[in-house]
Formats: structure tokens, sequence, C-alpha cells
């Protein structure tokens, strides 16, 4: 009985209780939970404002006590600013689907550009995502905003905008666009352009420039300067990565490394205006890394941006106006003056579309003299050409007759060789006979700016690429150091061996039967044999 009773007085005080909490009453502010722990998703729309402690509800409003599967997230609108994360943020450009690059317009006429891009990232983009105009010519745009709002994770999107050729005869007219949300660019590859053509435009034609004070004497010749070319593009920003590799090039004994700047393909969005947009943060690393470890850079300078060659699609093309790459290399002279540095100008010209001897020449000259400019201790290397040819392209022996006959010789420190094709020892074989051929037919010294033995051997084999099957590492180790011999003997002042470790960083591809080390970081035996080859000769 007394337990009974004692359960039946627990009843009613808790009835008592309960009817106590129905009796209409003022809220209070902790009855509701507060916005900022509500949920994670409540801080992605500022512009939503949850119902906060501060305001009491409405008298006429039922009071609810809340329960634990409340959340404010599925009444939220869609986020109209981006998150506070801005990385997840990302756009990539998709094409063109109208007005291709260098459409020519007659004067005056209106059309509509439309890009399509793609949600790159790891988050839809806010709903106030725009395309905003960024620089160069805005071509009579009515709108310098476009909207373009949310875009789901992966979807794309085509944007728009109508735009008008100037009354003018002009080429490569350049606008910039740029995808952007709160203010700030998004990340990934956010710019867009329109390049066109107007009415009818000539090209320019530009003599060679004569030396403002007669040909520069070349540096002494000395002994001839040995390097080593690394894939210094697949170690960008990674200075510890960059610190093992120049550590590598100097263990092996060796004073220079090898680096190409390809400035079409990094500053393509260049308008031509004379304001680079390259990154010189890489080459800086470069050369001050390099520099740490006693090692000097060759910069052989390559591609040029498609505001240079208008009328050229190929992003390989040379530059219509041969100043315009004698800018640009201008530039890198005066950045690294006094550094020792060494400059080639292109790579492969007889093997360039639309470069010619007298043309490459012209160019050649113009960027001699913006070098010797800026520092007469430079060395000026003429680009190496092709050894072996197809189609159109021309023989290297009689291109460089025909660059010689157009005074080329007066703008070079020295004549620049490519050979990557061996299949037997250089001496007595092909690699001597240009290597020779170059220096008389030009009267200079060689720069040899690449010489590499390919082998599959501990790499794998690349489809399409058969030549070097019959090559072991053996070969490679033995002929590559004769190379180098061969290279002294015969008053080459520098030759850079190909290559170190596009391997590892470059994978499986036709550079990587070159490399000193395999795909899978093993050192091969040329690694070796040059360390020892220049601890025996001396190669700096």
């Amino acid at each position: 009985m007394n337990r009974i009773s004692h359960r039946a007085l627990t009843l009613v005080t808790l009835f008592g209780v309960m009817m106590a909490g129905c009796t209409p009453s003022t809220p209070t502010p902790t009855a509701q939970p507060a916005p900022e722990t509500a949920s994670p998703a409540a801080t992605l729309a500022p512009t939503v404002t949850p119902l906060r402690t501060s305001t009491p509800l409405p008298s006429s409003t039922p009071i609810v006590a809340p329960t634990p599967t409340w959340t404010p997230a599925p009444t939220l609108a869609p986020a109209t600013t981006a998150p506070a994360n801005l990385d997840c943020l990302k756009a990539a450009f998709v094409t063109d689907v109208t007005v291709p690059d260098n459409t020519r317009y007659d004067q005056g006429a209106a059309f509509t550009k439309t890009w399509r891009v793609k949600n790159s990232g790891t988050c839809d983009w806010p709903a106030d995502t725009r395309l905003v105009f960024l620089s160069g010519r805005k071509l009579d745009a009515a709108q310098t905003e476009i909207p373009v709002g949310a875009v789901k994770i992966g979807d794309t999107r085509d944007i728009s905008v109508a735009l008008k050729a100037p009354n003018e005869d002009a080429a490569n007219l350049v606008g910039r666009w740029q995808l952007q949300s709160g203010g700030k660019a998004l990340g990934g590859a956010p710019t867009v352009s329109v390049v066109i053509i107007a009415g009818n435009p000539v090209a320019p034609t530009v003599a060679p420039p004569p030396p403002s004070a007669g040909p520069v004497a070349p540096p002494s010749s000395g002994p001839t300067l040995y390097g080593v070319q690394a894939h210094w593009a697949a170690l960008y920003n990674e200075e510890t990565r960059m610190e093992r590799t120049a550590t590598q090039i100097a263990d092996l004994g060796v004073g220079w490394t090898k680096m190409q700047v390809r400035w079409g393909d990094e500053d393509a969005f260049y308008d031509c205006s004379g304001n680079f947009g390259f990154d010189w943060n890489h080459t800086n690393q470069v050369i001050n890394i390099a520099g740490s470890k006693g090692l000097r850079v060759l910069y052989s300078v390559v591609t040029s941006p498609p505001c240079t060659h208008p009328g050229n699609s190929d992003a390989g093309a040379a530059p219509d106006d041969p100043n315009q790459f004698a800018a640009f290399v201008g530039e890198l002279a005066s950045r690294y003056a006094g550094r020792g540095i060494a400059i080639e100008i292109w790579e492969r010209p007889n093997a360039t579309q639309n470069l010619d001897a007298a043309r490459y020449t012209q160019m050649l000259a113009a960027s001699y003299n913006k070098i010797k400019a800026a520092d007469r201790g430079i060395i000026v290397i003429s680009g190496a050409p092709a050894p072996y040819v197809s189609g159109g392209d021309t023989d290297p022996l009689t291109y460089l007759q025909q660059m010689k006959a157009a005074g080329a010789d007066k703008y070079m420190d020295c004549i620049g060789v490519y050979f990557n094709d061996s299949t037997a020892p250089p001496g007595g074989g092909p690699f001597q006979s240009f290597l020779q051929g170059y220096q008389t037919r030009m009267g200079k010294q060689a720069c040899i700016t690449s010489f590499g033995v390919a082998s599959e051997e501990n790499v794998g084999h690349i489809q399409g690429i058969d030549l070097f099957k019959g090559n072991t590492e053996a070969n490679q180790a033995d002929w590559t150091t004769q190379a180098m011999a061969l290279a002294r003997q015969s008053g080459a002042r520098m030759i850079i061996l190909f290559n170190l470790d596009y391997g590892p960083l470059g994978g499986m591809t036709p550079n990587a039967l070159y490399s000193f080390f395999t795909p899978g970081t093993f050192m091969r035996p040329v690694y070796g044999a040059v360390k020892n080859w220049c601890a025996s000769n001396g190669c700096k």
C-alpha cells in the first residue's frame, strides 16, 4: 500500500507540473536555438535572417517547446555569396561556342560571343557569380558584368555578351573577361577571352635592326661548359623538390642547368601591350635555388602568345613582329642581368611553320640587341635546328647557310645544336657530322643545348617510338660520356645533357627514355657515368 500511494502521489505531482507548463506566458529567449549553432548550412546564406533570440515572438504565435529534430537548414535559400572557403570555387573553360579566336569582322559589325564554362570545383557556384570585364578591348560591350548565377558542381553554363568590332583595321583585338563571386576571381581557370580581327589589317614587315654599337664580341671561349636539363616545369612552387633537383645536378659535377621557358603557354592572355602577364616567380625560384648550388641557368625561350601571331592558330607559331619576342627576352635579360645566364632564342626554327631563315634572323637580331643592352655578358645562343626534317621543313645545314647569308652570325655568341637521336656512338656518326658542319657553316662555336640518348631498358616501350629499341642502358651511359668528350675535342662552347628527371616527373612519355632516373625513381647507369667523367675530366 505504501508503494502504491507513493506512486500515485508522484503522478499527481507530475500532472500538476505539466498543467502549469500549459499556462500562457511570455516566451523566454532561451527557448529558441541560437542561429550560430543551428547548422553549417546557415553560414552559407548571410542574407537569410533566422529567428534571433533577442526578438520576442508575436503574442498570437502558439508556444511550442523546441524538439531535438528542429533545424533551420531546409528553409534556407541558396547562398548568394561565396562560401568562406574560396578554394572550392573553381572554373574551367570548355569551348568557344561562337566566335573562335581570330574571327574577322567588318568594321562596326555587331556579334555575340558565347563561351561555355564548367564548374570544376568542389562546391556549387553562388547565385552572385558573374562574368566581369577584366582588361583589353571592351569592344563596345553594353554590359561589363554579365550575371551567371548558381551552377552546380560539374555542370556547364553558356555565357554570352553582345559586342561590336571597332571602326578600324586592326588585328589581335583581345578582350579578357573573368568569372567572379563576391568581387573575387574563381579559382582554376576563370579567365576567358575574345580575340577578333577588324577590317583588313596589313601585317607589319620588320627589317633586321642593326646592332646599336656593332656586334658584341662573345664571352671568351674557355673550357667547354657542361650542364643537365631538368623538368623544372613540373616543380612549380615546390621548393623542397627543386632543392633536391639542384643538389642532384650539382652532385654530377656540372655547372649548368637548362630550363625551357614556354612564354606562349604561360602568358596566353598577353595582349601585346608590353605589360607581360608572365609569372616570373618560377624563373626566380629556379635561378635562386640553382645558384645556391653553384649552378648557372640556360633559359631556352620557346612559343609565343596568340596575340603575337593573330593569323596563325598554331600554338607553336613564331611572332609576326620579331620585336614582340625581343621585348620578352629583353625583359628576361634585365631581370637576371649579372647572374651569368645564357638565353637560347627559340628552338628548332627550321621546323617551325612560317619561320624561314630570313625571318628567324630578324627575330634573332632584335633579341640579341635587347639582351646585350641589358647585360653584355649574357651568352646568346641561336635556336638549335631540328637535325632531321620532313614535309615542308628545311634541312638544317641549308637553313644555317640561309641564316648566314642574312647576317645571323653577327647576332649570336654560339650556334645552337640539338641531337637526341643516337642509335650509335657519337664519334664518326651523325652527331659529329652535325656538330662540325654547324660550326663550319656559321663560323661560330657550337652550344649543344640538347644531347640525349634514349633507352627502353628499365623504362618500357613507348608506343610509336621504335627507333631506340636496340639501345641499352650501357649504351646510354657510354655514348653520353663520349659526346661530352667529343664536345670538348670539337671546341664546343657548351653541352647540355637531356635529361635528369623527366622519368619520375613526366611519366611514361618519350622523354622518360632519356631520363637519368626511371619513372620509378631508380637511378640509371648514365648518372654514375657522367659523375665519374666529370670527376676525372672536369665539367665546370
